[in-house]
């Protein structure tokens, strides 16, 4: 259930914010509850924090693309 995934991967952020599972796994959660914007803006922290790379980029320009 994604929108009871959401709080979990949130509560991870809060102690790391830069966790890469987490801020991906986050915008995954917000891209299936129509969120895209909010979607992309965890995928652009990933890459903003140099964690982020292959496909983790992919991902971002995929959900950028659709998201337009």
């Amino acid at each position: 259930d994604c929108a009871a995934a959401a709080p979990h991967f949130q509560a991870v952020l809060t102690h790391e914010a830069s966790h890469l599972g987490a801020l991906f796994n986050l915008g995954n959660v917000l891209y299936e509850l129509g969120r895209d914007g909010d979607a992309a803006e965890r995928y652009l922290q990933a890459i903003e924090v140099g964690e982020a790379s292959g496909w983790h980029t992919l991902v971002y320009g995929v959900t950028l693309a659709i998201s337009a």
